[in-house]
């Protein structure tokens, strides 16, 4: 049966990345911020729906309409946004635990059972620990940038790329692709701006780089496969079109879930309370968490992917054996 699995911050929380409540701290430290009273006000509303991101997406929203006014604020959250990114990217670059475990127990060899990759995290992890330690994964529809360099072997993951031409976009026969859905730093469009969704729905309704709606239509395909099986790992139902996408594959085509995150089961009560118009709100989470959900863990990746085997790793992989 295939299975794929879906990344949220949660999962570069178990080696010391950071939340999207611990970015926003993160980030009214840096002088920046603290020397502009309207990002700190901007910060501080976005705080409780929709985070940093959809303060950055409401910013550059002001920034089309009046740029006279707002586009040196919009520089400067960037900037600390940039020095953030670069912050988190050094120190997953240095991690030496990543796999956790051994043999059965690695994190790796775990990843490596799914059929697709699905992330919402804009991080490097994956490139530094998973992507450059094995040679059976891709990032479909993606190709290094001419600005990038020569690594000493390999594919150079961590450096600049590029979306292909919309008809290069395919996932290549026996790979397991790996799908940032919402981009990554180290990603740059066709005149060299970022690569990334910021503000969720906001971004949506602008309408989302070819590369990243391909990606999205791609995630939506996969679930929506007959009596295909999703784990989230650290996802915290918090986007309105993830949750619909997986709710609708519930209903329609039998989707089967797996969750681990600290709130377990009861994840459903992290999504939004309503999307405004019936889509990806708390009860369509939870309705789809009744009839989907076939098994949850609560604990971190290191108690699950300890030295020896543990009950709880046990009962993660029965979702990939059965």
């Amino acid at each position: 049966m295939a299975c794929s699995v879906l990344l949220g911050a949660g999962f570069t929380r178990n080696w010391g990345g950071w939340l999207g409540s611990e970015v926003f701290e993160y980030l009214l430290g840096c002088p920046e911020v603290r020397s502009s009273p309207a990002i700190k006000e901007l910060l501080w509303s976005f705080n409780e729906v929709g985070g940093y991101e959809s303060a950055l997406a409401e910013l550059q929203g002001r920034a089309r309409l009046d740029p006279e006014r707002h586009s040196a604020d919009l520089r400067s959250l960037e900037t600390a946004i940039r020095a953030m990114s670069k912050t988190m990217d050094y120190c997953i670059s240095r991690l030496e635990n990543f796999d956790l475990g051994l043999g059965n127990r690695s994190v790796r060899k775990f990843l490596s059972r799914f059929d697709a990759i699905f992330t919402l995290n804009q991080d490097l992890l994956l490139e530094y620990q998973y992507l450059q330690r094995w040679d059976g994964v891709e990032l479909p529809g993606m190709r290094l940038s001419s600005n990038a360099g020569s690594g000493p072997c390999g594919i150079p993951w961590t450096d600049q790329w590029v979306p292909a031409s919309e008809n290069e976009f395919r996932v290549t026969a026996n790979r397991q692709p790996c799908f940032k859905l919402h981009g990554s730093w180290n990603w740059v469009d066709s005149v060299g701006g970022s690569l990334l969704i910021t503000g969720g729905e906001n971004a949506r309704a602008l309408g989302l780089p070819p590369i990243l709606d391909w990606y999205h239509r791609q995630f939506a395909h996969y679930v929506s496969q007959p009596n295909h099986r999703l784990m989230t790992i650290g996802y915290g139902f918090r986007d309105i079109y993830i949750n619909d996408v997986i709710a609708k594959a519930v209903a329609e085509n039998g989707l089967q879930l797996y969750v681990i995150a600290p709130e377990g089961s009861d994840a459903a009560a992290n999504a939004p309370l309503s999307s405004g118009d019936g889509r990806g709100g708390r009860a369509v989470v939870e309705n789809a968490f009744r009839h989907g959900l076939i098994g949850a863990s609560r604990r971190p990746l290191n108690e699950i992917f300890e030295e020896r085997e543990t009950l709880e790793l046990k009962k993660v992989l029965r979702f990939l054996d059965c």
